[in-house]
């Protein structure tokens, strides 16, 4: 195992050991595609007719009908507003397919299996029926939605339900609401996606405590802001890293990432046929098996799958089986939480994060699509997680459309899973709803924009200043100050205006500055908007 591997083994252990129902395993059929020696073929090397958009595993509804449509597609359902919409789904050859929807008819021919017509974009409203026919039958849908359609993704922080919330009950909906919808797409490690269980579900006091925490604040927020229906798909699993939700193309993309495939070809390629490789997984659900009845975690570290194709730790795997069957189903764009299970490796992220980000907007068809995400909270035992933040903080510069949100107020110092999430969804709802939607409102709390050293001070200008800078008393050290030997030492911090003066005294030459760069961080820095200051370095 090299030094790489063991690293993600011992975050991936520490992810799951936090909560194990986050992590629990699936067992749905096995892939079909099989080398010449009958073995699986690996998720990440993927025969040249199944690169690409493949519509076949978009999943049918109706497992016997000729007629079969994506699991996104179902009884009240939300359909992107104002944007070109995709209805798409399989049939048999030659096939004629016709859609109707809100007086708009489209008909399309399948080729090689697969049909999909494109409906002008309509405004906000509904509901309404879908009707799709040919091939001898037909499939209605009913009580559609025309509205915001959003994606949310991401390991166990995203995964975690409104139920395990603090004061959840404080913000559960008081009766059903149509206007808020979502699809949760089931944890699916290998094979096909369970056709039966992803069904759209109105936000109801009854239903919302297995929701995703943050989909669910973001989502309520947003409809707020917007007026419109919102409709969440949640598809996200936990302890895992972000090259398991990465297509194989971006994971090729740059020869940096080349190892993801190496490793994973080095590990299967030590099982001599799928015999083998079915016999080494049966061991591990053997294994699994007698870890749970000695008491699961209490007992020791839970045993993983053996690396290839039904292993949920495969590279490209969970792109392959939990979102690239959705796609390309008509989205404004996509929120995540994600980053403990890549944080020891802070450098290569800052090639890997923008080529998934990429990857997943040539896939959803949008180049352009918008793509916010969540920077780490404080965590006590997160050694890494301060130069990890900076990773994150530089991909928000650098990849177009996209967003990151501060989660200041939302850590814990022993807990990697925070039970606090309500601001997360908040900020990312204040966030979109300016930059995407053009609500006149500050989007973000302060961001380090540069610094000027002159006579033993450092002057910091920040964008996204909004009101005014308001900086709460400090006596943590959040703020720092460095010579050229980089020995960082607490600085006084004086506000002026939209800027910020540090100085100390025994540092007559300052050359680096910090904020809240420590694992769990006194966040002290805010806009009169109250919206938190990210964490920054300028030592490089």
């Amino acid at each position: 195992m090299t030094t790489r591997q063991h690293i993600r083994t011992l975050i991936t252990t520490l992810l799951c050991a936090s909560n194990s129902t986050w992590a629990a395993a699936t067992a749905p059929p096995n892939d079909a595609s099989v080398y010449p020696d009958g073995r699986p073929t690996p998720t990440l090397r993927m025969p040249a007719k199944d690169q690409g958009v493949v519509l076949k595993q978009g999943l049918p509804l109706h497992a016997a009908a000729k007629i079969s449509m994506p699991v996104t597609f179902g009884d009240g359902m939300v359909l992107q507003r104002e944007m070109p919409l995709r209805i798409f789904g399989e049939a048999s050859e030659g096939a004629s397919i016709t859609v109707r929807f809100n007086g708009q008819e489209q008909t399309a021919v399948t080729r090689d299996g697969k049909w999909m017509v494109t409906l002008k974009a309509m405004p906000a409203g509904g509901p309404y029926p879908l009707q799709v026919s040919g091939d001898g039958e037909e499939i209605a849908f009913k009580d559609v939605m025309l509205g915001e359609v959003w994606l949310a993704s991401g390991q166990s922080n995203m995964a975690l339900p409104l139920g395990q919330i603090v004061d959840f009950e404080k913000h559960a909906p008081a009766a059903e609401n149509p206007a808020l919808r979502v699809i949760q797409i089931p944890v699916t490690e290998f094979g096909e996606i369970d056709r039966n269980a992803p069904k759209w579900r109105y936000f109801s006091k009854g239903s919302v405590g297995n929701f995703s925490a943050v989909d669910y604040y973001f989502a309520t927020e947003l409809q707020k802001r917007l007026g419109v229906t919102v409709g969440m798909i949640g598809s996200y699993r936990g302890a895992t890293c972000n090259e398991y939700w990465m297509t194989p193309e971006s994971l090729g993309s740059d020869p940096k990432l080349k190892h993801f495939a190496d490793e994973y070809d080095a590990a299967y390629g030590k099982f001599k046929d799928k015999g083998a490789y079915e016999a080494a997984y049966q061991q591990y659900l053997v294994a699994l098996d007698a870890w749970e009845k000695k008491g699961g975690w209490s007992s020791g570290i839970v045993p993983f799958p053996p690396m290839g194709p039904k292993s949920w730790q495969r590279p490209a795997g969970l792109y392959n089986t939990m979102i690239k069957p959705l796609q390309p189903y008509t989205i404004r764009g996509c929120i995540w939480y994600q980053g403990e299970g890549n944080s020891f490796r802070h450098e290569e992220f800052k090639t890997l994060f923008p080529a998934f980000v990429e990857g997943w907007r040539q896939t959803w068809l949008n180049p352009e699509m918008p793509f916010y995400f969540v920077q780490l909270p404080g965590y006590g035992q997160g050694l890494a997680w301060p130069p990890f933040r900076q990773a994150q903080l530089e991909c928000s510069h650098k990849i177009a459309h996209s967003g990151m949100v501060v989660a200041e107020g939302c850590g814990d110092d022993k807990d990697i899973h925070p039970r606090i999430k309500k601001p997360i969804g908040d900020r990312l709802a204040i966030a979109i709803s300016a930059e995407v939607y053009g609500q006149k409102h500050v989007p973000y709390g302060p961001t380090f924009k540069s610094v000027d050293f002159q006579e033993g001070k450092a002057e910091i200008s920040f964008d996204y200043a909004g009101g005014g800078l308001v900086l709460r008393p400090d006596d943590s050290g959040s703020f720092e100050i460095a010579g050229a030997d980089k020995v960082f030492s607490k600085a006084q911090v004086e506000v002026k205006g939209d800027r910020l003066l540090l100085g100390n005294t025994g540092i007559k030459d300052p050359k680096y500055i910090r904020y809240a760069f420590s694992p769990n961080p006194a966040m002290v820095l805010f806009n009169r908007e109250g919206l938190p200051a990210s964490p920054f370095t300028t030592e490089k």
